[in-house]
């Protein structure tokens, strides 16, 4: 029979047993059929043409069947992601990150690897919050990136993990200024300090560079040192010229003069 293989029901057992044919020539299920059947199963259809239904507990069960009955196969390792991307499906983001990690830890060599590696990467993304809370996802996502970058620099996936790369330092820079305003406002000084010159350092491409260069001149000015202060404001009107700093520059060197004026 063309296609596929023969699943016969009980009956239809019999029927064949009735006709002559013996118990090996029954034909069980192979392992492409039932991973096709998962991914059917987990794609899912619309019933009546517009409701979304997936049978994911299925779908997982028809996964480990493949893996159970096939191990070390092709279609064994595609079930071993089927059932990772079915954890994400249903936002299990631990869950699947695990999956993920022990495909790659355990299969480098295999094709899939660099996939296992970029979807680490999106669950660890989609653990994390927003820029002033908890970043160790976010620094966990970013570790998944460059590795699989470093490992699999030809990946079909390599030029998405560079633009996630970028949104995560922006995630990242954001949060180092949040941080260092912080300290700022709290007249922290040497702490806002680090926290800004480390934004210039590590991340170089931040959108808010503009703005850390202004509170870099702002922290040396409450910090006592002039040149510093002048040299950033310099650095920031010579690479943004129509600043809108230029003129808070002048305000705060008009206040500084003449309250040098004023000392004996």
């Amino acid at each position: 029979m063309k296609n596929g293989f023969l699943i016969l029901t009980a009956a239809g057992i019999i029927a064949a047993t009735g006709c002559g044919h013996t118990s090996d020539e029954i034909r069980v299920p192979s392992a492409e059929k039932i991973y096709n059947e998962a991914v059917s199963r987990w794609k899912g259809h619309k019933i009546f043409g517009l409701i979304p239904y997936h049978d994911n507990e299925r779908a997982i069960e028809l996964f480990q069947e493949v893996l159970d009955k096939f191990p070390n196969t092709k279609y064994a390792f595609l079930s071993e992601i089927g059932i990772a991307d079915v954890n994400f499906g249903r936002e299990e983001y631990d869950e699947a990150q695990t999956r993920y990690r022990n495909f790659y830890t355990l299969r480098p060599a295999n094709e899939l690897a660099a996939y296992a590696f970029f979807r680490s990467g999106m669950c660890f993304e989609k653990l994390a919050s927003s820029y002033d809370r908890d970043l160790t996802p976010i620094k966990n996502a970013m570790y998944e990136y460059k590795s699989l970058l470093g490992k699999y620099p030809a990946s079909e996936y390599a030029s998405e993990a560079k633009e996630r790369l970028k949104e995560i330092s922006e995630i990242l820079a954001k949060s180092e200024f949040y941080v260092g305003k912080f300290y700022y406002r709290r007249k922290n000084y040497q702490s806002a300090l680090n926290r800004f010159k480390n934004i210039l350092s590590d991340y170089p491409d931040y959108s808010g560079r503009e703005k850390v260069l202004y509170y870099l001149y702002l922290t040396y000015i409450n910090l006592g040192e002039k040149q510093e202060a002048i040299k950033y404001s310099e650095i920031l009107l010579n690479n943004y010229p129509d600043s809108k700093y230029r003129k808070k520059f002048a305000e705060i060197q008009s206040v500084s003069n003449n309250t040098d004026s004023t000392k004996p």
